[in-house]
């Protein structure tokens, strides 16, 4: 009973969040209605909204920060792996050198 309780303030919770962000994004997105016009590298864009231009800084930020995060745990669970190698190698050689006669 109490476990179900927790489990619906849980999920009221994330709802709460969720309402909260997503009203925070439409007010942000009212609040930048200036148009403006991009230049970078011998490339302009024509008029677009700032909130737009925002967003999809925001957007290509974070999957550039997952995707570098990702290849960091990739490379920690290789070195993770080869550690875990070399341990039983030297375990094994242990146990050999227990069970052997000197």
């Amino acid at each position: 009973m109490l476990v179900k309780l927790l489990n619906y303030l849980k999920w009221a919770g994330w709802l709460v969040l969720f309402v909260i962000l997503l009203l925070a994004g439409v007010e942000f997105i009212g609040a930048n209605q200036q148009e403006i016009s991009i230049s970078f590298l011998g490339y302009s864009l024509e008029q677009i909204k700032l909130s737009v231009i925002l967003i999809v800084v925001f957007i290509v930020g974070a999957v550039m920060g997952l995707i570098s995060a990702a290849v960091l745990l990739i490379v920690l669970q290789l070195k993770n792996k080869q550690l875990k190698s070399k341990l039983k190698r030297r375990d094994d050689e242990i146990q050999k050198l227990r069970t052997s006669s000197l």
